[in-house]
């Protein structure tokens, strides 16, 4: 109660006394919790904008208490927005009168190429030998540090580096044995580009369950928009990619070890191109484009 009027004094403060009567007040809305502090009428039109599993928004708190928070906001909502198809369905079983819109996750194709290309190897990992196989974005409980570990065991030759913010410490600390795993931490958005430039294969080593089968990471599109090859734990958002061998999913960590000695070995450029290709049909600017039109249909509606 006391964080909903904390949120709520944040709204008279900064964004209602910013609010004109003569414009259409629409609240894009991305965490379940603002369902524990929207009321009807704060806005035109509220819109819940359902990008992951309501685990990473709960974290140590009650799971239950964000489904309630959840169920607030969408009767407050008069569309939904969906990155996966596994969120549609949840909202279909909690909602399903509600309209729903999929718009899956992207990247900036072109700042990201150019970024990539202009910037200079960052010095933390331009001294780290190749080839090196890079994950990219947090390092949290969904992250299958068994997988890693056996890679890095396996093969000695290969550099394995994990660029994002650090939890789980003590399972990292555990690895830091590993001569050939380098943790380097939390970087400037500006700079991802150049780090994921220095990949030769990138990963997604996600461990199975909610996350899993739910999440369209935006960090495939980053990885393709530089025609990057990618090697991934079954997520079933990217199962779509997997045909003339763009990425692979890899059921077992035998089978995450025969998909990165194959990328290392051969990564054609017809494959890159392809890669680049998907990169730029998922680009932020066409994602706000679908989600405009979608407002305006809103909009008809509630007029």
């Amino acid at each position: 109660r006391l964080n909903g009027a904390v949120y709520r004094q944040v709204l008279r403060s900064r964004v209602w006394k910013r609010m004109s009567d003569d414009k259409l007040s629409v609240a894009f809305v991305q965490n379940p919790f603002w369902g524990n502090v929207l009321r009807e009428g704060d806005f035109d039109i509220v819109c819940y904008d359902c990008l992951d599993e309501i685990s990473l928004y709960a974290g140590r708190a009650s799971q239950e208490r964000f489904l309630h928070y959840e169920k607030a906001l969408l009767q407050l909502a008069r569309a939904v927005f969906v990155t996966a198809e596994r969120l549609e369905e949840h909202i279909i079983s909690v909602a399903p009168g509600l309209p729903r819109y999929r718009v899956p996750n992207g990247v900036d194709y072109e700042w990201f190429v150019q970024q990539a290309l202009n910037q200079p190897m960052p010095q933390d990992i331009a001294g780290i030998k190749k080839p090196i196989v890079g994950y990219l974005g947090m390092i949290a409980s969904w992250f299958d540090f068994d997988i890693l570990e056996k890679l890095a065991v396996t093969m000695p030759d290969v550099s394995f580096v994990a660029v994002g913010p650090l939890e789980y410490k003590e399972r990292i600390n555990q690895l830091r044995k590993r001569e050939n795993i380098f943790w380097l931490g939390r970087k400037n958005y500006a700079d991802v580009p150049a780090y994921v430039n220095a990949f030769d294969v990138c990963l997604i080593p996600f461990v199975q369950g909610k996350i899993a089968q739910t999440t369209n990471p935006v960090k495939v599109f980053e990885y393709f928009a530089l025609g990057k090859p990618v090697v991934t734990t079954p997520l079933v958002e990217l199962r779509q990619f997997a045909a003339n061998d763009m990425l692979r999913v890899s059921e077992t960590p035998d089978e995450f070890i025969e998909a990165v000695k194959f990328f290392l070995s051969d990564n054609t450029p017809p494959r890159a191109t392809m890669r680049k290709e998907v990169a730029m049909s998922h680009s932020w600017a066409g994602n706000a484009r679908r989600i405009v039109d979608a407002l305006a249909e809103i909009e008809g509606r509630a007029a």
